[in-house]
């Protein structure tokens, strides 16, 4: 099946109409975000299984139609591991695709590893190997060379027909209506909304600071959050997380106290001292309560009950052919000794598998 690559309004008009006259569209996307902080799309590839086209973003000023296909609730848009696709719509649209199906949520239902990807399904199912040499092409340049427009066609026409064996095997083993939670899930919108206030959570050695530390941590990491947004740049390219590390366990409030950190680069001092030691001096003064530890160490007694879950979990996961991840992993299985319900085993067919036991023995 060749594509058509679209290039001007007209163009992406009549092709949005064409695919809107079918019930099932593969959906993909080629984006860079190397050195900023929300993505910059590239190319957008669409396919039905009549039409395969190449958008060219940089070329059309008018996407709505695009928009209006994405918002036919009864189109199916599939996606293979969809999550930072969907995040380049919401940002360019303010909204976020409807009834959707993600080829890996489906695939790892069917006992493929939970995070399968896209090329391991084409091989397994349909018995293609695909040139995987272009995955980091720069997509930004132009004009797009004929082989990495092939390449990226490639990405949506046999994902169709991944889809299509995807939806017999389901079937045939009753799980048809297994993947609908979990690709729901990835239509929250909280999902790819940015939020200063919870930067704290991409810090992996917040549960063990201190409140003081804890209380800091917050606060450098708010506004290293807005000020990445506002510039339109990646986190790191202010500081890494362990600087807000060393800051929040050494807490300098003077030039000199800074100054005298060995961990921290010479270029954070200079172009962001004055502001560091007024949040630190602000957050140590502050009598906000900082934001709690997720969850405290396990006791003896509940490191037992976890392994115990855990055996469970992956005794029910070999019955049903399915990798024990992928219907509740260890740090769930930990949320759950600890107390918390508002979790995915405790919804849909994880719940009828497995989920009502787990309850039940924390009670």
């Amino acid at each position: 099946m060749t594509y058509t690559l679209i290039t001007t309004s007209e163009q992406l008009k009549s092709a949005c109409l064409q695919l809107s006259q079918h019930n099932v569209v593969a959906v993909d996307t080629e984006f860079k975000r190397e050195t900023t902080y929300f993505p910059i799309p590239c190319l957008f590839q669409l396919a039905s299984t009549e039409t395969t086209i190449c958008i060219d973003p940089f070329q059309i000023d008018d996407l709505n139609p695009l928009k209006e296909l994405f918002d036919n609730k009864e189109i199916v848009k599939i996606f293979h591991a969809g999550r930072q696709d969907l995040e380049i719509f919401y940002y360019l649209f303010q909204q976020l695709p409807k009834n959707i199906f993600d080829t890996q949520i489906a695939a790892a239902i069917l006992g493929f590893p939970a995070q399968v990807g896209y090329a391991k399904l084409v091989s397994d199912y349909l018995g293609v190997e695909l040139d995987k040499s272009l995955t980091r092409a720069d997509w930004e340049k132009r004009p797009l060379p004929e082989k990495q427009l092939v390449y990226a066609a490639n990405d949506v026409i046999y994902l169709l027909q991944v889809y299509e064996k995807q939806i017999t095997a389901l079937n045939d083993a009753g799980r048809l209506d297994w993947p609908n939670a979990d690709c729901e899930a990835l239509l929250k919108e909280s999902l790819y909304c940015p939020d200063p206030s919870n930067a704290w959570t991409k810090m992996r050695n917040y549960n063990y600071f201190t409140a003081d530390e804890r209380r800091i941590a917050s606060a450098i990491a708010h506004w290293r959050e807005e000020l990445a947004i506002k510039g339109n740049r990646p986190r790191k390219f202010i500081f890494d997380n362990p600087v807000i590390s060393e800051l929040s366990t050494n807490q300098p409030t003077t030039f000199e106290a800074l100054e005298s950190l060995e961990n921290i680069p010479p270029f954070v001092i200079r172009k962001f001292g004055a502001e560091l030691i007024d949040i630190i001096q602000m957050a140590i003064k502050s009598n906000i309560q900082p934001v709690e530890r997720v969850f405290e160490r396990l006791t003896d007694t509940q490191t037992k009950q976890v392994k115990e879950m855990q055996l469970l979990v992956k005794q029910v996961a070999e019955k049903e052919k399915i990798e024990a991840t992928v219907i509740c992993g260890k740090k769930e299985i930990e949320k759950i000794v600890h107390g918390e319900k508002k979790l995915p085993v405790f919804r849909g067919w994880r719940n009828d598998l497995i989920g009502k036991t787990l309850n039940e023995m924390t009670q």
